[in-house]
């Protein structure tokens, strides 16, 4: 018995490493009960998540959740939290999706893409959809307080920014695998394509130069159904 226990542990090991990779889901039956992760990952529509993936047909998403060459996949049903990094094309895609519940018991479906693109490096879109009635509801703005420039800047310089500049002014939210506490980044200004003038650029990357804090922290609100902030971090 002894020498079977290792043979055992690696069997269970591979189940274990492999079970993503086998959903014996129904599309339909998905569609009219979504009860996890998973379920809301598979349905979702496309053009809320990256094209990579958004493009996929169902049973193609579910198979897409097993990990690959210069794949890592991150499937946490009990914490609700997909996490999916992958080159598809010519730079990489990494892909989150979460969900947060309100206390009525109504699911804010969080999906964040980040990536690298050729021309500004980092790249970063989030956007929050209430699932409810069997519809993904747009309610980033209802959900999310207004970031702004302010927020990480120094005393000093926050007089020097310009609604333009709050306006191009690009965040990362990076979603919990565990708890309900999001972490928000300035990702910066592109330096093309950003509406701003040379002068104004240039004042950005002093504001920038200067910040007094790198993240934020926003915490979810069961009762209000939508997050609040919370510390800075520097």
């Amino acid at each position: 018995m002894k020498k079977l226990l290792p043979v055992l542990v690696m069997v269970l090991m591979v189940l274990s490493n492999s079970v993503y990779a086998k959903y014996n889901k129904k599309e339909s039956e998905v569609k009219k009960n979504p009860k996890d992760i998973v379920d809301f990952y598979a349905i979702i529509p496309g053009e809320y998540i990256d094209s990579s993936i958004g493009s996929l047909s169902f049973q193609e998403r579910l198979d897409y959740l097993e990990k690959g060459p210069n794949k890592k996949v991150v499937v946490d049903v009990k914490n609700a939290y997909i996490y999916i990094s992958a080159i598809p094309g010519d730079f990489s895609v990494n892909q989150t999706i979460v969900y947060f519940v309100k206390s009525d018991k109504t699911k804010i479906i969080a999906v964040s893409t980040t990536g690298e693109s050729g021309e500004c490096g980092e790249y970063s879109i989030f956007n929050f959809y209430e699932y409810k009635n069997g519809k993904f509801n747009f309610v980033t703005d209802q959900v999310i307080p207004k970031l702004s420039i302010d927020l990480f800047a120094a005393d000093t310089d926050k007089k020097s920014i310009t609604a333009k500049i709050n306006k191009a002014m690009v965040y990362k939210i990076e979603l919990p695998q565990k708890g309900t506490t999001c972490k928000v980044y300035p990702v910066g200004i592109c330096e093309v394509d950003n509406s701003l003038g040379l002068d104004e650029y240039n004042k950005y990357l002093e504001i920038e130069s200067n910040f007094a804090y790198s993240y934020l922290e926003l915490k979810w609100n069961k009762t209000k159904g939508k997050f609040e902030f919370g510390k800075k971090f520097k």
